[in-house]
């Protein structure tokens, strides 16, 4: 489907649920993609001896919400990219059935040295999700 030109903002069209708009939203979802993409790429060819700048960093992509229109939560998305220095496991899909993300802060602050417990809200929960550090 040719969506024509996108002539609305990004949050506008992310609350319009008909053809037209989901493939303009399609449209702006595929160029963050290319963006995160190629800031990974760009991070990635910086040589720091044995390691590249992406391994020595940690790149986080995610929505706040899971679907627009409803500020639905359930289900979101979140993508890391390098290894914090080593302190992250790649390859791998983590499910976290309704985790709330403050705890996935406290995983990256936990990556950076940063001994905390919460992050925001407690009331969402504390402590960091297993699986994601090394």
């Amino acid at each position: 489907m040719n969506c024509g030109t996108i002539e609305l903002d990004h949050h506008t069209i992310s609350h319009t649920e008909d053809s037209m708009s989901n493939a303009q939203m399609a449209v702006m979802n595929r160029w963050y993609a290319e963006q995160v993409a190629y800031l990974v790429g760009r991070l990635d060819a910086v040589n720091e001896g044995s390691t590249t700048l992406l391994d020595n960093s940690l790149a986080f992509w995610c929505s706040e919400v899971s679907y627009a229109a409803t500020h639905t939560f359930k289900n979101i998305r979140a993508f890391l990219f390098g290894t914090a220095g080593g302190k992250i496991k790649t390859g791998q899909h983590l499910d976290f059935a309704r985790a709330a993300h403050n705890k996935l802060h406290v995983t990256f602050l936990n990556a950076m040295g940063v001994p905390a417990t919460s992050f925001g809200d407690s009331g969402f929960g504390d402590g960091p999700l297993p699986g994601i550090l090394v």
